[in-house]
């Protein structure tokens, strides 16, 4: 919905307030697995806006975020959502459950295989890790004010800005709604999804939609500038 000059200038400013984000910079040092997953997600998101909206498929994004389900499980959740927009796109009903199908099988794929054995040799297809975060039982709303401080210390710019701006923000991104189904449903999923299961959504986990207050922030302000 940006027009090609404030498309522009938000990548850019956008690309560069996320190149030092403070939590990006912490855990890609530590070496931990939200940095390549975070790849795998920003691929995917690449490889599903630079086909044109008439041609789009589900299957690029499909197979990056397939992938990165095996690195963080919630990433699982990107492919709901893609399936959720194939329901919704336009054209035939056969059509439709096509692209769900196609959004769906190489996360079924690859995912089956790694689940088979996990259930084979550990027993169970849920991470020790999961169970025993889980269990910590960090309520809801503490669990969601503590997130909002977080991603409050390290995008505030940006957040500040949608909020600001988002009657400007929502104007643009309704004109294609399909296209931002995803990235924006991720913003929103993924500190209910922490918050519904009790584990408390540390900087680690929030950062997964970091990247995309980023872009999004940015181009708030790109549409007020211009």
């Amino acid at each position: 919905g940006l027009e090609p000059r404030a498309a522009r200038l938000a990548w850019i400013l956008g690309s560069v307030a996320w190149a030092v984000d403070v939590w990006l910079v912490r855990w890609s040092a530590s070496g931990m697995e939200i940095a390549f997953a975070l790849v795998l997600l920003l691929a995917g998101l690449i490889a599903d806006w630079r086909t044109d909206p008439p041609a789009r498929s589900a299957l690029a994004p499909a197979i990056w975020w397939g992938v990165a389900s095996l690195a963080r499980p919630e990433m699982g959740l990107l492919v709901a959502l893609l399936a959720l927009r194939s329901a919704l796109g336009p054209g035939p009903l056969a059509a439709r459950v096509r692209q769900i199908g196609v959004a769906v099988l190489p996360a079924a794929l690859v995912n089956g295989a790694w689940l088979a054995y996990a259930a084979s040799f550990y027993g169970t297809v849920l991470p020790a890790t999961f169970r025993s975060k889980a269990a910590e039982h960090t309520p809801p709303l503490q669990n969601l004010l503590i997130q909002a401080q977080e991603m409050g210390a390290d995008r505030g710019v940006e957040i500040l800005a949608i909020l600001a701006l988002l009657p400007l923000l929502a104007a643009a991104l309704r004109r294609d709604w399909r296209a931002h189904l995803v990235p924006v449903g991720w913003i929103v999923l993924i500190p209910l999804f922490y918050a519904s299961v009790r584990i408390l959504g540390v900087t680690r986990y929030m950062l997964a939609i970091a990247p995309l207050l980023a872009c999004y922030g940015w181009a708030a302000l790109a549409l007020w500038a211009g």
